[in-house]
C-alpha cells in the first residue's frame, strides 16, 4: 500500500510532426561527419577520436552483427601535457550490407553526455534490436538514466526511459524520484517521496511512495526527436503540449496548483 493519496494525472503528450533543418553534427566545431561506408567498426573512427564503447546486435536482421558505438576526441599532445577537449560524444551505428562492407546508420551529438558533464556514462547494453544508454552521478545524492532506443522498419525509436534520484551510497539506496516512460504501452509512472532526512530514516526499508500518478504517452519519439529534446542538445526542440488533465476522485487538488510544462523547468 502506497502511504499518501493516489495522484492520477492523465496526460495526452501532442507530439507535432517537425521538420528538423539547419543543424547537423558538422555545424559543430570539431565534430566530423562520419565515414558513410566501411569494412570494419575501426573505419568508421575519425582521425583524432577514439572508440569508447561499442556493442554488438542484429538490427537489421541479416544474420551479421550490426554495431552501436561511441566515440570521444582524442587527446591532444601539447608537449608538457595533454588536453582533452571538450567535444561532445558522438552517439552511432553501423549496419551490414550484405557485401562485408558496413553503412553509417545515424550519428548523434546530443544523447550520450560529454567528457566533462555532470556525472559518467555506463556501458552500452543491448537485446535483440534494442540498445540502451545508461549513466549516473552524485556522491551523497545519486541519479541514474537509461533509454532504449528500438529499430522498427529502418528508424529507430525511442521505447523505454527510466530516471531516477535519491540517497545514499549508491544509485537505488534510498530513491526519493522514479520516472518511466514506457512508449510501447503508451504509460508512463512517476513515483515521488519526501526527501527530507527525517522521513528517510523513518522509511528507509520501505518501498512506498507518498505519490504515484501515471501519464498517457502519445507516439514514441525517433532518436533524432529524442536528441533535439535532449536538455543537452545546442538546439533544443519542445513542441510537447499538456492538452487533458484529469484528477482522481479522491484528490482534493485544483488546477492552479498545477505546473504545467510551459510554466516549469522540464527536462524532455
Amino acid at each position: 500500500m502506497v502511504k499518501g493519496k493516489y495522484l492520477l494525472i492523465s496526460t495526452v503528450i501532442g507530439m507535432a510532426v517537425i521538420h528538423l533543418t539547419g543543424y547537423k553534427n558538422d555545424s559543430v566545431e570539431g565534430v566530423p561527419q562520419l565515414s558513410d561506408t566501411g569494412r570494419r567498426l575501426e573505419d568508421f573512427v575519425p582521425e583524432g577520436w577514439e572508440l569508447l564503447d561499442s556493442v554488438a546486435l542484429d538490427f537489421n536482421e541479416d544474420g551479421i552483427p550490426d554495431y552501436v558505438g561511441v566515440l570521444e576526441a582524442a587527446p591532444i599532445d601539447m608537449g608538457d601535457y595533454s588536453m582533452c577537449p571538450d567535444y561532445p560524444r558522438i552517439l552511432f551505428a553501423i549496419a551490414s550490407d550484405g557485401t562485408e562492407r558496413y553503412r553509417l546508420d545515424f550519428q548523434d551529438i546530443n544523447l550520450i553526455r560529454k567528457r566533462y558533464d555532470e556525472g559518467n556514462n555506463l556501458p552500452l547494453t543491448a537485446e535483440g534490436l534494442s540498445f540502451t544508454t545508461h549513466a549516473a552521478g552524485g556522491k551523497a545524492w545519486n541519479w541514474s538514466e537509461d533509454y532504449t532506443y528500438t529499430y522498427r522498419e529502418g528508424t529507430w525509436w525511442l521505447t523505454l526511459s527510466e530516471e531516477t534520484s535519491g540517497y545514499g551510497e549508491y544509485v537505488g539506496e534510498y530513491i526519493t524520484s522514479y520516472s518511466k516512460d514506457d512508449w510501447e504501452r503508451g504509460v508512463g509512472i512517476r513515483q515521488k517521496r519526501s526527501s527530507e532526512f527525517d522521513d528517510m530514516e523513518e522509511n528507509w526499508e520501505s518501498e512506498e511512495y507518498d505519490v504515484v500518478y501515471e501519464l498517457s504517452l502519445d507516439e514514441p519519439l525517433t532518436i533524432e526527436q529524442a536528441g533535439k529534446r535532449c536538455h543537452r542538445a545546442p538546439v533544443r526542440v519542445t513542441d510537447w503540449a499538456v492538452e487533458v488533465v484529469t484528477f482522481a476522485e479522491d484528490v482534493e487538488l485544483s488546477e492552479d496548483m498545477i505546473k504545467l510544462p510551459e510554466e516549469a523547468e522540464i527536462r524532455y
